[in-house]
């Protein structure tokens, strides 16, 4: 059976991904910062496995896919936070480009890393 490694499955795209990875037949590994959420998917289709971890923290998402293997790996977390027009909110900006940008880093690392394999 070929697994699934979904970033960001505990809500929106990422969730509906999972289920449909499960409706055809995957093995779903659902990752995502919402424990409550995380666990109706897996209440909802008991054989997805669950990991809750923030992937803008390198050591959590290292520790939570270390030996963690997939056929595919769909990196589908982020966020999204409007600026005010002519307002710069630079924590604003630092939260969406640490999530949507090292947060999927972040995974690569752990993934590659976690199988003795040389990242790129």
């Amino acid at each position: 059976m070929k697994r699934v490694l979904i970033t960001g499955a505990s809500s929106g795209i990422g969730k509906q991904l999972a289920l449909d990875y499960f409706a055809e037949g995957w093995q779903v590994i659902a990752c995502g910062r919402d424990e409550t959420r995380l666990v109706q998917l897996s209440t909802q289709c008991p054989s997805i496995e669950i990991r809750r971890f923030d992937m803008t923290d390198l050591a959590a998402t290292r520790e939570a896919l270390a030996q963690c293997q997939a056929d595919l790996v769909i990196l589908c977390a982020g966020t999204c936070e409007y600026l005010d027009n002519g307002v710069v909110d630079a924590e604003r900006v630092a939260r969406v480009l640490n999530t949507n940008l090292l947060g999927p880093v972040n995974c690569l690392d752990a993934i590659f890393n976690s199988h003795g394999h040389q990242t790129v």
